[in-house]
């Protein structure tokens, strides 16, 4: 969660249980710190217990358009990314691995039916990047009738105003978009391959 710890860690703790966690800049130090963990020694360290249970959905909150909304759950559909940007630390790999779409709508309908989750957001690194499957998503989606709202990150070369028309048809109500900078020189130093003019 990097900042958010430091900025808000109460916040943090009502929606994320860790058995541990680390506060405080480490980047300097992190073999010590590797070193510590090992040993349970370190003073960065707050351990916690009693938390590797499920945690109940109905404890998720967020604030759209400055209400209240309850509740609601960040998710992936999709994992990895098959961009090089310099900055990333690609968790998932670059290889995309694409859930079907039948067992997305089914874990949507059960999220909303036994779960009361009414907004997601989807943490795919982004989101269209396959158009077909996208718009094949957000299709059976509004087949579905699935009263649910969602958010999702993408890359502005990977989206265009028919298939957003189509992602707000189907419920989204927010698009996250990785612009990263506005000089030309940092963007390809970035390996972002867009520049300004596509921006």
């Amino acid at each position: 969660y990097g900042p958010y710890f430091d900025s808000n860690l109460d916040a943090v703790l009502k929606i994320c249980h860790p058995d541990s966690y680390v506060l405080g800049p480490i980047d300097e130090n992190i073999d010590a710190l590797i070193n510590d963990i090992k040993e349970e020694q370190s003073t960065m360290i707050l351990k916690k217990s009693n938390h590797r249970e499920f945690v109940n959905l109905k404890n998720y909150y967020c604030f759209t358009h400055g209400e209240l909304v309850s509740p609601w759950i960040a998710i992936y559909l999709n994992r990895g990314c098959p961009f090089h940007c310099s900055f990333c630390y690609k968790h998932f790999g670059t290889e995309v691995k694409y859930s079907s779409i039948n067992k997305v709508i089914n874990q949507l309908k059960d999220l909303r039916s036994n779960h009361g989750i009414k907004e997601l957001f989807f943490l795919d690194s982004t989101f269209t990047l396959n158009r077909e499957w996208t718009t094949q998503f957000c299709r059976e989606k509004i087949i579905s009738g699935l009263d649910v709202k969602w958010q999702a990150e993408t890359r502005i070369d990977c989206f265009d105003k028919d298939l957003l028309a189509l992602m707000q048809q189907a419920g989204c109500t927010k698009l996250f978009i990785g612009v990263e900078s506005f000089n030309d020189d940092i963007l390809k130093k970035c390996n972002k391959r867009i520049n300004l003019a596509k921006i």
